[in-house]
């Protein structure tokens, strides 16, 4: 339990210390710019697949008697 409180306190003074800090919102901005690209291009390839899989499931319907 004494590792625990020690390290809950050092996590709310590392996220005190970001707060304050310029450098740390710039680096958190950062990381939320590239989390939403990487999303976006998630996103897309998702798309292309899904495409695909509609596509191939007209031809098998369509092929069916």
């Amino acid at each position: 339990m004494k590792y625990l409180v020690l390290a809950w306190i050092h996590t709310t003074d590392f996220i005190q210390r970001l707060i304050k800090e310029e450098k740390g919102a710039s680096a958190i901005e950062y990381v939320l710019i590239a989390a939403v690209v990487v999303g976006a291009v998630s996103l897309l390839s998702l798309d292309d697949v899904f495409t695909s899989a509609v596509g191939k499931l007209n031809s098998a319907i369509s092929a069916a008697p």
